[in-house]
């Protein structure tokens, strides 16, 4: 079985690289993923949602509760657990809680 899968995945990453599905010529900052921890600002390390609103706030819900982030810092809002985030058509935020 696991045999299998290993072939398997490499055979999509062959079909794929010959598709020109990888970019292998990536800059230092393409793909760079930043992490952020409670120390950081969040309420919680566990992150249960996320999103990206149309004025360019990023909305993190985790297990504490919401916070705002601006590209620089959090700002904390809710103390709950959250579960969803949404934005309508209007520009209002959405939140789903749990409890």
């Amino acid at each position: 079985m696991c045999s299998s899968l290993i072939a398997c995945l490499a055979g999509i990453c062959l079909v794929s690289s010959q598709a020109g599905g990888f970019e292998p010529r990536l800059s230092d900052t393409e793909g760079a993923i930043r992490t952020w921890h409670k120390e950081d600002g969040l309420l919680a390390d566990s992150v249960t949602a996320i999103l990206q609103t149309r004025d360019g706030f990023l909305w993190v819900g985790t297990s504490g509760g919401l916070a705002r982030f601006d590209g620089v810092k959090f700002i904390t809002n809710a103390a709950t657990w959250v579960t969803a985030l949404t934005e309508d058509i209007g520009g209002r935020l959405w939140i789903g809680t749990q409890g």
